[in-house]
Order: C-alpha cells, then sequence, then structure tokens
C-alpha cells in the first residue's frame, strides 16, 4: 500500500542522474564495517597537531594485525574496519614526519552509553519465595556435584621443604617523596583491584581530588591550586617514582598497584613547579608488571565484540559413568540463535533433568523485516 500511495504522489518521476554521475551527497554517517578508531597526534610539548606524521596501529588478538595511517592537516587520523573482541589491549604508536616520536595522542572520546529508558526496579531488600528456591536449589546441586566428583579435579602436590625464609617490604620502590597529604593501600583491599583504570581507585575516596570520565579518557583535579585560564590542570602523575604522562595509567593494571601517595597543599611543593596542580604518585607490587614509559606508545584499552559464552547442555545419547549423577538443573537449554526454515519452522532438541516438575519454556525472536515476537510454553516432567 506504501508503494502505491508513493506512485500515486509523483515518485515514478525520481531522477538518478546525480547518482550515477557521482554527484549525489555523503552520508553523514559512513557505513560500519568494525570498529573505528580515531583521533589526533599532537607535539608533546606545545600540544600543537602534528601534519603528515605516521601512526601505526598493532594488535595480537584474534590475528596479529598492523596498519598504518598518516595524519591531516590538523593531526587526525583514523582506523577503520578494526576487528578485537572484549577487553582487547592494541597499541598506538606515533612519530612525526622526521620519526620523532615525542608525540602525544588525543583519541576520540567513545559514544556514551545511553540509559535505560524504563525505570530501574529498587531492590527489596529481602528475598522472594522464588529467590529462596532457586539458592536453595543450587546449594543442593553443589552438595550432588560434590558427592559424585568424576573428574581429576584435585592435584595431590609434592612435599615441599621450606629451607629458610626472608622478609621483604612488599612495595617494590621505595617512596623516595615520602607518604604524601592522603595514603591509600591498595594491596588486599577486597574489591577495588576488580576495577578497570587506576584513577577509579581514587574516585570518591579522597576529599578535594575529582575524577571523571570513561574508558581510555580521564581526567583527574585537586583542588585548592591556582588554575589558569585555558591551562592543564592535570596534577603531576608518578608511577614508582617516574613522572609519566596521565595516558599511560591506561597500561597500568589496577592489580599490579600497591599503594597511591596523594600530595596536596604544601605537600606537594616537594616537586617544585611540576607539582603546581598537585601530585598523585602510584607504586607497584613486587613481581607486578612495571610500566616503563615508552616515547611515541599509546595502550589502547577498548571494548571490542563480545565473545559469546556457549552453553553447556548435556548429552546422555552416549552412556558414560559420570551420568548416574542426579541431573538438577535449573536452566535446562539456551539457543540464541535459531533461523526458521522457508516454511516458517524450527525445531529444537534438548535433554530435560530429573526432577518430575513442570517446565517454562520462553522463546523470543525477530522476523525478516524486524518485528520482535515473543511465546511461550510449558509441559510437564514425569517419571
Amino acid at each position: 500500500a506504501m508503494d502505491v500511495l508513493l506512485l500515486t504522489q509523483g515518485w515514478r518521476r525520481f531522477l538518478f542522474e546525480k547518482a550515477l554521475m557521482d554527484q549525489w551527497p555523503r552520508p553523514s554517517l559512513d557505513l560500519e564495517r568494525g570498529i573505528t578508531v580515531s583521533g589526533k597526534l599532537i607535539d608533546k610539548f606545545n600540544s600543537k597537531p602534528i601534519a603528515d606524521g605516521k601512526v601505526t596501529y598493532l594488535s595480537m588478538f584474534p590475528v596479529p594485525e598492523v596498519k598504518t595511517a598518516k595524519t591531516a592537516a590538523d593531526g587526525s587520523f583514523k582506523f577503520e574496519g578494526l576487528i578485537y573482541f572484549d577487553s582487547a589491549r592494541n597499541l598506538l604508536q606515533g612519530e612525526n614526519k622526521r620519526g620523532t616520536k615525542l608525540i602525544k595522542f588525543a583519541i576520540d572520546s567513545t559514544p556514551p552509553v545511553l540509559s535505560a529508558s524504563y525505570p530501574m526496579y529498587q531492590l527489596a531488600g529481602s528475598l522472594n519465595s522464588f529467590e529462596k528456591n532457586f539458592i536453595n536449589q543450587r546449594a543442593a546441586q553443589r552438595k550432588i556435584d560434590e558427592s559424585y566428583s568424576f573428574g581429576d579435579k584435585s592435584i595431590l602436590l609434592d612435599e615441599v621443604v621450606v629451607a629458610e625464609k626472608k622478609i621483604e617490604s612488599i612495595t617494590a620502590v621505595k617512596k623516595i617523596y615520602g607518604g604524601g597529604s592522603k595514603s591509600l593501600q591498595i594491596a588486599g583491599n577486597e574489591g577495588v583491584e576488580n576495577l578497570q583504570h587506576p584513577l577509579q581507585l581514587i574516585q570518591g575516596k579522597v576529599a578535594g581530588v575529582t575524577v571523571s570520565g570513561q574508558g581510555i579518557s580521564w581526567s583527574v583535579r585537586i583542588r585548592g591550586f591556582s588554575s589558569v585560564s585555558g591551562g592543564n590542570e592535570t596534577p603531576l602523575i608518578l608511577i614508582n617514582n617516574i613522572q609519566v604522562d596521565i595516558s599511560t595509567l591506561n597500561s597500568l593494571p589496577v592489580r599490579d598497584i600497591e599503594s597511591i601517595d596523594i600530595f596536596k597543599g604544601p605537600d606537594a611543593a616537594i616537586f617544585g613547579a611540576q607539582g603546581m596542580h598537585g601530585a598523585i604518585a602510584f607504586y607497584t607490587k613486587v613481581g607486578g608488571n612495571s610500566v616503563t614509559p615508552k616515547e611515541g606508545v599509546f595502550p589502547l584499552f577498548a571494548s571490542g565484540y563480545q565473545i559469546p559464552q556457549q552453553f553447556y547442555s548435556p548429552q546422555y545419547d552416549i552412556k558414560k559413568p559420570e551420568h548416574i549423577k542426579p541431573d538438577n538443573r535449573l536452566t535446562l537449554f539456551w539457543a540464541p540463535l535459531i533461523v526458521t526454515d522457508s516454511t516458517g519452522h524450527a525445531s529444537v532438541s534438548f535433554y530435560n533433568h530429573d526432577r518430575e516438575t513442570t517446565v517454562t519454556g520462553i522463546i523470543e525472536g525477530l522476523s525478516i523485516t524486524g518485528i520482535p515476537g515473543s511465546g511461550q510454553l510449558q509441559y510437564t516432567i514425569k517419571n
């Protein structure tokens, strides 16, 4: 009906001459054929854009990949069609047209995550009957797994004799600047080592210190220092007493950090003019991945494509000794991609558990034109 309506409104006179002559306006958004990494290459000292510079992209997963690009007059560059997965660690390496690596990267920030358009339900503060039953069933399943341990899950170690012992300091590097105005112990503090970026360790934990950002774009300021309009108010950043650029923190694993010292007010005077906006010192553990700043190299932490997880579904068609174990699975089957045939039909098969109960199945899908649909079914398992 829409096609007929458009034909009656004169759309049959649509002219294609401009399109055939390649005079059609370029779309404002490019077709996405992979992940895009873009930004600018700037001078390390004066922050001016570097034209005709060279940027190299290096990735090792899923396959080794190297791409190069030249910067435009405004220092901008772009890599398109990249393929990497999850939180991959890739590298960008840059240099100016003379081969000098005294440069910095200004990576374009990723689009913000859109908030949900529906209200988030608050936690009730207590478990309902369904949640209590679910937890009890999981506990019962763990006991069954422990009772029927068929795999080599336990490894008997040979005897170990301790000949001598030596007590060493946990911190790998001596704090030559003292303890600062505020010290945070990170190692051994449950929860904080699971954060993604080092600056998240001090976010909201130190008075007068403001941390903001996401992904690889982070900023930090210490209140109480005079600011210069248009100037850089980033505090001095040190890793194991070595001054580094704030972007170097992207390559410092949170799990390797032993402690953090924050220098504010008069305590920052020890750094002279370099500490005019305060200082933040990170110290790593013994055996941690020490960060050695390298000129012209920028570690790129970015979330790539998600690796789908394979749902485990037991196969009882071939008898195995471990099948004697009672099967009390709560979720029997999950198939994320079922494609119907030309008649709209599809089928799946799976084994049930050993419990006599009523099973609920939920089916959700999309038509070829994107129309969503859902259905529900129930069946009863009897011995």
